[in-house]
């Protein structure tokens, strides 16, 4: 296997260039990024390591009082095929027969709920399943519906990451604006491998970095799911620089920094809602 944190950080400079970066990144400002990425694998990993095997169940356990976290797998079920599915099927971290899944941009997946065939997603079993675990594991009853889920998303993330979501999709339609129909082809590619869910082979090293051991999880049948929240972690550290930049009177345009996000990530961990 190639080496897990290359292919992480590969993978950081993708998501920093997938927000609509005009020119090539430097290597501070992946080193910014890593530097959270290895705080919040800290930071989760005291929850995940609590709970064995990693799926479904024990991850909406690990989670149970983290309500944005919740209603992001509802989302990522609502919207994938993937192996986080309601079978019992268990893969290792060497198993060539690794379950398909559909690599997508992150940010579509909560837009892919907003449509109008959503709703009737609802009834599927993997969604639930997820609700059971919801009703066993959780404090307080889960959304009954596809709006509420949606609104307990909106509730639970902090207005300024919301606000600098915001500014990022403006940024990157301004990027978009204004290059060739080339270009436009390569970003949408870029977009698409902006995740540590994007292909079998950056997930692997994804959990093998996540968990310091290629062997450390036998079974992972949510390792997708775990991939796709990790990876919207980092996008929420970016748009909170995004909104910092907005307050600071910063050109939204303006190359990321790695100051930007040490400064965000100071405040981002004082959030306590992941």
């Amino acid at each position: 296997m190639t080496n897990p944190e290359a292919v992480l950080r590969c993978t950081l400079y993708r998501i920093i260039q997938a927000c609509g970066e005009t020119g090539a990144t430097s290597e501070d400002v992946v080193n910014a990024l890593f530097k959270y990425a290895v705080s919040l694998r800290d930071q989760w990993s005291v929850r995940i390591s609590s709970v064995s095997p990693l799926n479904l169940d024990t991850l909406v356990e690990a989670f149970a009082d983290r309500a944005v976290i919740l209603a992001r797998i509802f989302m990522y079920l609502m919207v994938s095929g993937t192996s986080t599915s309601v079978g019992n099927k268990e893969t290792s971290l060497n198993n060539e027969d690794f379950d398909d899944f559909q690599p997508t941009f992150v940010d579509d997946i909560s837009a892919a709920c907003a449509n109008s065939g959503a709703a009737g997603r609802m009834h599927s079993p993997k969604v639930a399943k997820f609700l059971e675990l919801c009703k066993q594991h959780c404090a307080a009853p889960p959304p009954e519906t596809l709006f509420d889920w949606r609104s307990l998303e909106q509730t639970a993330t902090p207005p300024r990451i919301h606000q600098g979501r915001r500014l990022r999709m403006l940024r990157i339609d301004d990027f978009v604006g204004s290059i060739s129909i080339e270009a436009y082809v390569e970003f949408t590619k870029l977009r698409q491998s902006a995740s540590f869910f994007a292909t079998r082979n950056v997930l692997l090293a994804f959990l093998h970095w996540f968990f310091s051991s290629e062997t450390a999880s036998n079974r992972f049948s949510a390792g997708d799911l775990l991939a796709y929240l990790f990876t919207s972690g980092l996008y929420d550290l970016i748009d909170l620089a995004f909104c910092n930049r907005r307050l600071l009177g910063i050109q939204l345009s303006s190359p990321i920094t790695s100051v930007e996000l040490e400064q965000a990530s100071l405040i981002i961990r004082r959030l306590s809602y992941l």
